[in-house]
């Protein structure tokens, strides 16, 4: 009963449901996280959506864990239970590695086969076609690639090697591995 605009003294005060309602939007949001983590991985081949979803379930177990850290402080500050707020925090990390591996996997394939087209070649080299520019040429940046490396070891006119090269049994020395190209030695 309220007297004067001013409660009685006897009334005890309301109970703070804040740290509640916290935890169980964090289980929400953990919910939504497992959620969208299945959907990222059925559309893996949905350009643009694939990777959206993805990278949208780990950002909802990040916000899920942040809710229920601070429903379990204000739990622990009011003196109520935290089993609910531990429930929710447990929930969001369980969500979050899958999650996390999703959007790693799933997301980052379906990013990058959404954003142009590429070619793997037998030789393990990797060709991405960019669209060509308005002027006719290359793009800045992309100059032309360096020559292969001779395989046969030979020189560029095929000219056999000279008999003081030879070893003792009359072969030419092996051919040396393949390097990588472009670099000085010291």
């Amino acid at each position: 009963m309220i007297a004067y605009g001013y409660p009685l003294l006897d009334q005890p005060p309301a109970p703070d449901q804040s740290a509640e309602t916290m935890a169980l939007g964090s289980i929400f949001l953990s919910l939504l996280a497992g959620l969208l983590t299945f959907l990222g991985f059925l559309t893996v081949l949905v350009p643009g959506w694939g990777a959206a979803l993805s990278f949208l379930a780990p950002l909802c177990a990040c916000g899920g864990l942040i809710l229920g850290g601070l429903g379990l402080s204000k739990a622990k500050q009011a003196g109520r239970s935290r089993d609910v707020p531990v429930l929710a925090i447990v929930l969001n990390i369980l969500v979050l590695l899958p999650a996390f591996a999703v959007a790693m996997t799933c997301g980052v394939c379906n990013a990058v086969g959404s954003s142009g087209s590429f070619e793997v070649h037998r030789s393990f080299h990797v060709q991405m076609t960019f669209p060509e520019p308005s002027d006719g040429g290359r793009p800045p940046g992309f100059d032309a690639p360096p020559p292969l490396p001779n395989d046969a070891g030979l020189p560029e006119d095929g000219a056999l090697p000279e008999e003081d090269e030879l070893d003792s049994d009359g072969l030419p020395p092996p051919p040396l591995p393949a390097g990588p190209t472009g670099l000085r030695r010291l």
